[in-house]
């Protein structure tokens, strides 16, 4: 802790039911809500002839804290690391009952909002599908709601002016509230070791359980700078590394996640 119909400009056709192809602009500019892969819904594959693909390895998903607190607005972004010239996306904010949550608002004019079943969606506009970027907003529930997932789909498209060879990624990523968060960190006592050996910053925790692990590290404002799935061996202890290029002297905060339970400590690198 990630899109409709992606079509782009000129890179992708789609068929309605019709007596007509739609135009390519139909779907460049406000595609259609709802097939980010979310629970209950379908896939861009839906129209698109490529299979989809996880988007943790081409898309970067932040958000600008290491959990929320109900009401307040937070951007949020998604970046595809290696964009083509026509890009598109989605997302939906979804609660632990798979309902709504918060409301997610347009920054700029490249990006538009629909409501679709009570879910309220956020996609790329025809000037939005330009880039490989788009930042937006995102108001908190007024209410403690739990872990939110945010839903997403991206298209790469390949501008052969058809829906097939175009590349789609989905993704999803969960925000904690801040009451939970602060719950989980009180509730487990325990610790890690670590160590800085040539750029890499080294974890190790004591996990006899053999539970999910996972460190993310953020900097002080909550931006999410690494996290990666720690390897657990048959001694009870997991391990692994993120990279700490260019952060030479500055603070982070490490976020250690084991089971359903969290450390958090503040370091300064250098």
């Amino acid at each position: 802790m990630k899109t409709t119909l992606l079509l782009s400009a000129i890179g992708l056709m789609a068929f309605q039911m019709v007596d007509h192809i739609v135009t390519v602009d139909d779907f460049s500019h406000n595609p259609p809500a709802g097939t980010t892969g979310a629970p209950g819904e379908g896939l861009c594959t839906n129209c698109h002839s490529s299979n989809a693909l996880a988007a943790d390895a081409f898309v970067s998903f932040q958000f600008d804290g290491s959990s929320y607190e109900p009401g307040e607005e937070y951007t949020v972004s998604l970046e595809i690391n290696d964009p083509t010239t026509r890009n598109g996306f989605q997302i939906v904010a979804l609660d632990e009952s798979n309902a709504n949550a918060g409301t997610l608002e347009n920054s700029d004019s490249e990006t538009s909002t629909a409501t679709v079943n009570n879910r309220r969606y956020l996609r790329q506009t025809s000037s939005g599908s330009n880039s490989g970027m788009w930042s937006f907003k995102w108001v908190a529930p007024s209410e403690d709601v739990g872990t939110v997932t945010f839903y997403y789909s991206v298209n790469k498209a390949n501008g052969n002016s058809s829906t097939t060879g175009d590349q789609i990624l989905i993704g999803n990523s969960s925000v904690a509230s801040a009451g939970s968060f602060i719950a989980d960190l009180e509730s487990k006592q325990f610790d890690f070791n670590y160590h800085i050996e040539q750029g890499q910053l080294h974890f190790e925790v004591e996990n006899e359980k053999r539970e999910p692990a996972l460190v993310r590290v953020t900097d002080l404002s909550g931006r999410v700078i690494a996290a990666e799935h720690l390897q657990t061996d048959i001694s009870g202890k997991s391990s692994g590394k993120v990279s700490m290029d260019s952060l030479e002297g500055k603070y982070i905060v490490v976020h250690l996640f084991v089971g359903n339970h969290a450390q958090s400590k503040k370091l300064k690198i250098g």
